[in-house]
């Protein structure tokens, strides 16, 4: 069973063979769980600096609040669903994601502004270097819409930052109190 901090996310099948020749380990599996079902294949390289980083999964479905663990801090209370595909490819030290996520009812809370927001139906695209936000319709708490344009930036999985640009005739951007900032707070809907 995979679980991620607590957090189960399903059964896995997993077959691994050495691939002396090739000097990488060929992998092939599936994690299958209640609200999650995706196959992943490829291979993974038998030396650090080599780019033969090769990983593909195929998502049918995934809940999506096994990120809330995975990403970074301004980020939270994810919710929703996906499916698509990804790839993961380079070397160890600088793996490349890459691929397409199709999203489902998908929400959270941005940290610092402390809002919420939601999508009904959108799709991300995982590029090098970045997760493209480009698209998206964005849903306030007071049912309000605007249109994302931007991106979520990040150093080969590391040093991740948030680069988005929202359009709209009437929605929330700030939701703070003085408990969460002293120097900075209030609710702000603007267009």
């Amino acid at each position: 069973t995979l679980t991620i901090n607590k957090d189960t996310v399903g059964d896995i099948e997993f077959h691994a063979k050495l691939n002396n020749q090739a000097k990488r380990i060929d992998l092939n599996g599936n994690v299958i769980g209640k609200h999650n079902e995706l196959v992943l294949q490829g291979s993974y390289p038998l030396t650090a600096d080599s780019d033969g980083l090769n990983i593909n999964g195929y998502i049918e479905r995934v809940d999506l609040s096994i990120l809330n663990t995975l990403l970074p801090a301004f980020v939270y209370d994810v919710d929703g669903k996906a499916n698509g595909t990804v790839s993961l490819t380079g070397s160890i030290q600088k793996p490349n994601l890459t691929g397409y996520l199709k999203l489902r009812k998908a929400e959270a809370t941005v940290q610092y502004l402390h809002t919420h927001y939601m999508v009904e139906d959108g799709q991300v695209n995982l590029n090098a270097g970045e997760i493209d936000l480009t698209g998206l319709e964005l849903t306030d708490i007071y049912g309000n819409k605007a249109n994302a344009t931007g991106r979520i930036v990040h150093d080969y999985l590391r040093d991740w930052r948030l680069d988005l640009s929202v359009a709209s005739n009437n929605f929330q951007f700030v939701n703070t109190n003085f408990e969460l900032n002293p120097d900075y707070f209030g609710e702000v809907i603007a267009a």
